[in-house]
C-alpha cells in the first residue's frame, strides 16, 4: 500500500489541477477527480454528490464499484452523515461505517472507515465528497483530512471553471488554483523556473520567512539563500533538472534569509514539473522550518561534548590517581633502601670496613639509578600522548641489540631466555635508542610476569619489508576484557596482584613502535602465557624502489 508524503500529495495535486484546466466537460472532470481521491487517499470507494434545485444531493462521479448509484438523487433521511457534513461545512468522520446503525444497504458491508467531506464555495456548501475504505483499523488522519479537504476544493474549482470559461489566461487559473490549494498548509510551497525565478509562493512564506508572497513573484530563489549554503543550494536545483524522472529524492536542509536578515533553517524537497512534451519547465518546492528542530540538535551536540568532556576529566583524574598511586608504591623500596644506606653510613661509617662502605654507596647508587629510570619512563609514558619522535636513523644490528638486552635480563631469572634469529647479523635502519626502549620494556614484562623456571623465547624474523620480534612467554597472562587496555599509561592487570611495575611498559613500546611506523600485536591467553610481536618496517625500501 502507497503512503504518500506531503510533495507527493502536492504533486498529484498540481498535475491533476493542470488537467483541470484542460477538461471542458464536467462530468469527465469529476470522475478524474474523484478517481485521483480514491487513489491518494487509498478509499476504494469514493463518490462526489452536489446539490440539486429540489434540495437533495444527487451522485454525480463515483468509483466503479458503485456504479448503481451514480446520478442517484439523496434526501436528507438516507445520507445522515453525508447531510451533517453538508450543514456544519465541517468532514463528518466515521471509524466503522459497517456498524453505524443508520448505513445505507447500497453500500458494501466490507466498508468500514468513511469520511464526507463539504464542497464549499463562498456562497457556502454545495456538495459532499465521500470516502470510504475497506481496511479494518485504518482511520483517516489529521493529515488525511486536510488532503481530503483539498480534493473538495479542486472540486470547487472544477466546477468554478464551468462558469468562468471567459478567462482565458491559464497561467492565471494554475495560480488561483494553487493558492487555494495551499494556503491551508504550513509548509512553504513554490514553484521555480529553469532560471530560478520565483513563478509561485505560499501564503506560510509570510509566516514563516517573512515575505509576502506576492513581493517573491518574479524574484529570483537564489537571494533567499544564506550565502553559505549558497553553492550547495545551486547544486541540488541544477540536479533536479537533470536527473531522471524516476529519481528519489531526499530531503536536504540548509538555511533561507528571513525578511529581518536572520538565517532560518529549513528542510526541502522538490521535483520537476513537466510540460506536455515530457520537458521539465519549473521545479515545485516544498520547505519546512526546522528552526527548532536545529537548536535541540544543538544543544542535544553541546551536552554529548560537554559529557565528553566531563568523561575525559573523569578518566584523567582516575589516570593521576592511579599514576600518584603507583609511583608512590614503585618509589617506597629504593627510597626505604636509600635511607637505610644513608642512616648506616652516617651512624657507623668508622666502625664498617672500607668493603662494607664500598657496597652501601653502590646500593645507595643502584636506587638512585633505578629511581632515574622510573622518572624517565614516567616522564616519556606521559609524554606519549604527543607521540615519540626518532631523533636519528642508522643502521642498527638487531640481532646484537637483541644479544645485549637478553643478557641484561638473564640477570634477573634462573632460566636463560632463548634467543633465535633467521639469519645472521639482521640488520635495519631504525632509531637504536627507541627500539632498545621496545623491546626492553617487552622483555621486563615477560620476566615480571613469568616464573624463574618458566621458558621465555625471543625468536628475530626477517622479511622483504622488514623484521619482526617475537617474544613468547608462559607467564600468567592478560584477562580478555582487559586486551583492549593494556596500552594505557599506568593501567595494570587485575591478576597482577603486587608484582613490581608502574604499569608503562607498554605504553612506552608502542609509542617506539607507532615512530616507526611499526606495529605491535599482542596474544595471549591467562594461566597459559602471551605472545607480543614488534614488526618494523624496512624505511630504505621506499628509497630502493624509487631509485629502481
Amino acid at each position: 500500500m502507497t503512503a504518500f508524503t506531503p510533495l507527493m500529495y502536492l504533486q498529484a495535486m498540481h498535475k491533476l489541477t493542470y488537467e483541470l484546466l484542460r477538461i471542458e466537460n464536467l462530468d469527465d472532470m469529476l470522475q478524474r477527480i474523484v478517481d485521483e481521491a480514491a487513489y491518494l487517499l487509498q478509499a476504494p470507494y469514493s463518490e462526489i454528490m452536489l446539490l440539486d434545485s429540489g434540495d437533495a444531493l444527487v451522485v454525480r462521479a463515483c468509483t466503479k464499484n458503485q456504479t448503481p448509484i451514480n446520478h442517484e438523487r439523496i434526501v436528507r433521511p438516507n445520507a445522515r452523515l453525508a447531510w451533517l457534513a453538508f450543514d456544519t461545512g465541517e468532514p463528518a468522520i466515521l471509524e466503522d461505517y459497517a456498524r453505524w446503525e443508520h448505513r445505507r444497504a447500497v453500500y458494501a458491508e466490507d466498508t468500514h472507515a468513511v469520511m464526507d467531506i463539504p464542497i464549499m464555495t463562498p456562497n457556502g456548501c454545495i456538495g459532499i465528497l465521500g470516502l470510504g475504505r475497506t481496511q479494518t483499523q485504518m482511520p483517516f488522519s489529521l493529515l488525511e483530512i486536510e488532503e481530503g479537504k483539498l480534493l473538495a476544493q479542486a472540486i470547487a474549482l472544477a466546477l468554478e471553471k464551468v462558469h468562468w470559461r471567459e478567462t482565458t489566461a491559464s497561467d492565471r487559473q494554475s495560480s488561483v488554483r494553487m493558492r487555494a490549494l495551499t494556503d491551508t498548509m504550513h509548509e512553504l510551497v513554490g514553484v521555480i523556473d529553469s532560471e530560478g525565478t520565483i513563478l509561485y509562493a505560499s501564503r506560510s512564506y509570510q509566516d514563516t520567512l517573512g515575505y509576502p508572497p506576492e513581493a517573491l513573484i518574479g524574484r529570483n530563489a537564489f537571494e533567499l539563500i544564506y550565502s553559505e549554503d549558497l553553492d550547495y543550494v545551486r547544486e541540488l536545483f541544477v540536479r533536479t533538472f537533470t536527473e531522471d524522472p524516476g529519481t528519489t529524492r531526499s530531503l536536504v536542509e540548509f538555511r533561507c534569509i528571513h525578511a529581518d536578515g536572520r538565517p532560518v533553517w529549513i528542510e526541502s524537497s522538490g521535483a520537476p514539473i513537466f510540460d506536455e512534451n515530457g520537458i521539465a519547465t519549473s521545479i515545485l518546492t516544498v520547505f519546512r522550518d526546522i528552526s527548532e528542530r536545529r537548536q535541540v540538535e544543538s544543544l542535544r551536540r553541546d551536552r554529548e561534548r560537554l559529557q565528553a568532556a566531563l568523561q575525559k576529566e573523569q578518566e584523567l583524574s582516575n589516570l593521576k590517581g592511579a599514576m600518584m598511586a603507583r609511583i608512590g608504591h614503585e618509589f617506597r623500596t629504593p627510597l626505604a633502601t636509600i635511607q637505610t644506606g644513608f642512616e648506616l653510613l652516617t651512624r657507623y661509617l668508622e666502625r664498617l670496613t672500607p668493603q662494607q662502605r664500598e657496597d652501601r654507596f653502590h646500593a645507595i647508587k643502584a636506587q638512585i639509578t633505578h629511581l632515574t629510570s622510573m622518572l624517565d619512563g614516567i616522564r616519556s609514558a606521559i609524554g606519549t600522548g604527543k607521540g615519540l619522535t626518532v631523533s636519528t636513523f642508522k643502521d642498527v644490528n638487531v640481532e646484537a641489540l637483541c644479544i645485549d638486552l637478553i643478557h641484561e635480563m638473564n640477570e634477573l631469572r634462573s632460566m636463560p631466555i632463548s634467543f633465535h634469529a633467521a639469519t645472521a647479523s639482521i640488520t635495519i635502519m631504525c632509531d637504536e635508542e627507541l627500539l632498545a626502549t621496545a623491546i626492553r620494556q617487552i622483555l621486563l614484562n615477560a620476566v615480571r610476569y613469568s616464573e624463574h623456571d618458566r621458558p621465555i623465547t625471543v625468536d628475530l624474523l626477517q622479511a622483504p619489508d622488514g623484521v619482526t620480534i617475537r617474544v613468547i612467554d608462559a607467564g600468567i597472562g592478560i584477562l580478555p576484557e582487559e586486551l583492549s587496555r593494556v596500552f594505557e599509561p599506568f593501567f595494570r592487570g587485575s591478576n597482577i596482584d603486587e608484582i613490581n611495575g608502574l604499569g608503562i611498559g607498554l605504553t612506552l613500546a608502542r609509542a617506539a613502535m607507532n615512530a616507526h611506523n611499526g606495529t605491535i600485536q599482542i596474544i595471549s591467553e591467562v594461566g597459559k602465557g602471551t605472545i607480543v610481536n614488534l614488526r618494523l618496517p624496512d624505511v630504505t625500501m621506499g628509497l630502493r624502489e624509487n631509485d629502481a
